[in-house]
Formats: C-alpha cells, sequence, structure tokens
C-alpha cells in the first residue's frame, strides 16, 4: 500500500509569482491525506484507493466521475499555501560553500533549508552578488553586513520562520525587498533601516497590517497582493506612487487616503469587496490608473469623476449598468475597461473625452454606440463583441482613427459599404458572416487590399442570425 505522512501535500500549480512558488493543498487528517493520494494514484497509474486500510475501489470498478466528486470535496476541505523552492537559475549554497564556484564570479545566490539565525558568512564573500534568495530559512536578521555588497539590490524571502520578528540591519544598497510567507508576526516592525528600498513586495505574505513605511523616503511601489488588509490603519508615505491591493478585504476606501499616499499615481482594488469608496479618495489629484476589476461595484464611485488626471480605469467584471454623465470630468483618460457588465449603453457624455483611444465594452447588453463617440478622433481600439449589435456602429469609420475592431458574437447580418473608409487594420467578426463574403465580394476584397486582416471567430456560443436575417 502506497504510504503517506500526516498532512501530505499534492502538488496543484495555480499561481507562479517568481517562478518556483507554487500553491498547495494542506489536510487536517491522515485519513484526508490517504484517500487524496490513493485518488491520484489509482487515477494516474490504475492503482487501489485506499481509505484507512480499507480497500475503496479497484482498477475495474473506476468510475471518474465519482472519483472526481471525492477529490473535489477533499480540497474544498483543505487548507491551500504557497510552497516554494530554489530557483534553478541561481547558484545554490551548497556549490558556493563547497568551492565548486568561486564567489567572486556568483551574482544570483539561493539558499535553502538553512537553519542559520544569519546570512552566512560565505555570502559577504560575493562582491558582485546582485540578488540573494532565502528559502525555507529561519533567519532572524538581515545583518548591516551585507551592506558591504555593493550590488545587492535584491533580496528574496520566502517561508523564512525567524524565532523572532525579523531584524533588518542597517542597508542603503537593496531597493527591492520580498517576503512571502504564513507568519506574519514574524515581519519586520519597520523597513526604514533598508534606506534604499524603492520597491517593497509583501504579496501572499498573510498580513492584515499595513507596514510601517515611516523612514522609506524612497519607497515609490508597495504590493500587499492576497492579504488581509483592511485600510482601517494605515502610516504616511509621501514617496509612495504605486500601490497594488488585489485580493485583499479593502471594503471602505478612507478619506485619509488622500492625506497619507498624496503621491499616489497608481492603485489597484481588484477582487476586494468594495462597499464605499469616501470624497477623499478623488482628491487624489496624481492618479492616472485605478482598478476597481471584479469588486462588485454598481456603478464608478462618485469620487472617481473628480481624478482630473486619471488616464486608464479598470471596471472589468462589475455589475455596472449606467455611466453618470460626470464621465464628460475625465478628460484625460485615454483606456475605458467597462467589459463583463451589465450596462445597456453610454451616455452621450463619453463623445466629450477627446484623449479616449481604447474602449472595452464587450460581454455586455448593448445594442449601440452614442452618435457622440464619432467625434472621439483618437480611438484607435474598440471591443464591442459579445453585446447585442445588429449592425457595426458607424463611429468605427466616422471616428477616423480605429485601426482594431472586434464585433464577433453579435447579430450582424452583414457588414456596410461605408467600413472600409475606416481603413482598419484588424477586424474581427463572428463565425456566421464567414459565408456571407460572397454577398459583398466586392467590399472584403477593397478591404483586403487595403491590408485590414479579417478574423472569424467561431465558438459553441457564436450567436446565430434569425433565419429572415438571410440563412
Amino acid at each position: 500500500m502506497f504510504k503517506a505522512p500526516l498532512f501530505l501535500i499534492f502538488v496543484i500549480t495555480v499561481f507562479c509569482a517568481t517562478g518556483q512558488g507554487v500553491q498547495k493543498p494542506f489536510f487536517k487528517t491522515r485519513a484526508d491525506s490517504l484517500l487524496f493520494v490513493s485518488i491520484r494514484e489509482m487515477k494516474s497509474n490504475n492503482a487501489l484507493v485506499v481509505n484507512n486500510g480499507q480497500v475503496v475501489t479497484t482498477p475495474k470498478e473506476i468510475n471518474y466521475d465519482s472519483l472526481n466528486k471525492i477529490e473535489f470535496e477533499l480540497l474544498k476541505r483543505a487548507t491551500w499555501r504557497y510552497v516554494y523552492t530554489p530557483r534553478k537559475s541561481f547558484t545554490s549554497y551548497a556549490d558556493l560553500k563547497s568551492g565548486n564556484v568561486h564567489p567572486d564570479s556568483i551574482r544570483h545566490l539561493s539558499i535553502s533549508d538553512l537553519r542559520s539565525d544569519r546570512v552566512p558568512k560565505e555570502v559577504l564573500a560575493c562582491k558582485n552578488l546582485e540578488e540573494l534568495e532565502l528559502v525555507n530559512t529561519r533567519i532572524d536578521e538581515l545583518q548591516a553586513e551585507l551592506n558591504s555588497l555593493k550590488k545587492l539590490v535584491t533580496i528574496y524571502l520566502y517561508n523564512n520562520l525567524p524565532t523572532k520578528r525579523l531584524v533588518l540591519g542597517n542597508n542603503t544598497t537593496v531597493n527591492y525587498l520580498r517576503i512571502a510567507g504564513h507568519n506574519p508576526e514574524k515581519l519586520p516592525v519597520s523597513y526604514k533601516n533598508f534606506a534604499g528600498l524603492d520597491s517593497l513586495n509583501l504579496n501572499r505574505s498573510g498580513s492584515s497590517k499595513f507596514p510601517n513605511m515611516k523612514g522609506n523616503r524612497e519607497l515609490t511601489k508597495l504590493m500587499l497582493v492576497e492579504n488581509n488588509i483592511t485600510l482601517k490603519r494605515f502610516k504616511k508615505s509621501s514617496s509612495l506612487t504605486h500601490l497594488d491591493l488585489r485580493r485583499n478585504q479593502v471594503s471602505v476606501v478612507p478619506n485619509r487616503i488622500y492625506r497619507k499616499f498624496r503621491s499616489l499615481h497608481a492603485i489597484s482594488f481588484n477582487t476586494n469587496p468594495i462597499k464605499k469608496v469616501k470624497p477623499g479618495f478623488g482628491k487624489l489629484s496624481q492618479l492616472e490608473y485605478v482598478s476597481f476589476y471584479a469588486t462588485g461595484i454598481k456603478e464608478i464611485p462618485q469620487p472617481v469623476y473628480n481624478l482630473k488626471n486619471l488616464g486608464t480605469i479598470d471596471l472589468f467584471h462589475n455589475e455596472i449598468e449606467f455611466l453618470s454623465p460626470e464621465i464628460k470630468n475625465l478628460q484625460n483618460l485615454q483606456v475605458l475597461y467597462l467589459a463583463n457588465n451589465k450596462l445597456y449603453r453610454l451616455p452621450d457624455e463619453i463623445g466629450e473625452l477627446k484623449n479616449l483611444e481604447e474602449v472595452y465594452v464587450y460581454n455586455n447588453r448593448m445594442d449601440t454606440l452614442p452618435a457622440s463617440m464619432d467625434k472621439l478622433t483618437k480611438l484607435r481600439i474598440l471591443w464591442v463583441n459579445d453585446n447585442f449589435f445588429h449592425t457595426i456602429p458607424a463611429t468605427v469609420w466616422r471616428a477616423g482613427k480605429i485601426d482594431y475592431l472586434d464585433a464577433s458574437q453579435n447579430f450582424i447580418s452583414k457588414v456596410p459599404d461605408e467600413l472600409a473608409e475606416a481603413r482598419l487594420q484588424t477586424l474581427i467578426l463572428s463565425g456566421t458572416l464567414m459565408n456571407k463574403e460572397k454577398e459583398n465580394a466586392e467590399l472584403f476584397e477593397r478591404l483586403r487590399k487595403q491590408g485590414t486582416r479579417i478574423i472569424y471567430y467561431t465558438a459553441k456560443s457564436d450567436v446565430p442570425l434569425e433565419e429572415d436575417e438571410g440563412l
């Protein structure tokens, strides 16, 4: 019988952040661990499925639907964690310590499964070291002596488990620090001793607290993806320009975000349960990029309309049905992501966004575009696929700049002759129109001679044409 240790883990790759991180299930009981591995063994090798020493399934009785159901239930009970392994492209500490490689030749070094509380002294001899990776270690301190490595600019710590909070010695060379693991209580109290930091990456560190960045005057990028941050408490950072809060627990964007992060240029709230955005957010006058991707919002938060310098807004995968006429305030908007919502129409005021270059409104409920969009002379990319259009919108040739159009998965039965005036580079149509070229062969020949690449999208979900439309 296949034997497995308690809390056995079966590797299932879900996300790879740096080339070596994978997410795995941890099972709470030995029985679940054994059953899970037995199922996987049986499915791959026709082995027996065994639970607590009892044969559950023999090769002759294989029912993959049943097995998949059992496996699914097991995975629902599991706790998922990221597990990291050393980067193969890095020199290993074993090779350094054994003398197989000369210290001066090492630029990227990986240390794994070390039980020392400090970075080994041999590392200090690597004068050309640029990146240092620590995986499954117990480092208590990144000692100040590391500052002697003048080329060392990047340090990664994955699943480091110190006996106390990690201590950062004084350092001016490191500008990128990455910490990930399952022990947020072991994160540094402060990062000010790493005075040269311009990027701090605490993605998947399990933290519910905003890091203390006081004293980090060079820090511009802060990454906090997949944690438990709520924005109820955070300290000021006058230098921060990019804040990534994807997959956290932010429900309210507070007024004080303006007072604390006045220099923000980009912020992402992807997949946070946003319920309210307070007026102070609209005072972030330097914001150029905002994402509310899959946050469940039903309208663009009112403060967003006050962001005069906003260039890109991502509103994919929400519940938005209508846009406010106030969208006209976003005069610097260049890219508008509105796909996968419940939009019936766009407001006429969208035609006042003179800098708009890209519009993505696919997978909505629209059947027309406002005539005002004809004035968008900078519009280059338009995605209106998966809607209810019965003809290609005239904006395509009247705006005059569009070079990419996806109009597939609609109810379009004929391509209008005027489309040739648009001089598109790429045109995507539903596969149902493929056999209708012959009805207007001259138009399609002209399009191709102009350099238009015509692509027919076909799928099981392809929208069929009605019989009275010529089929």
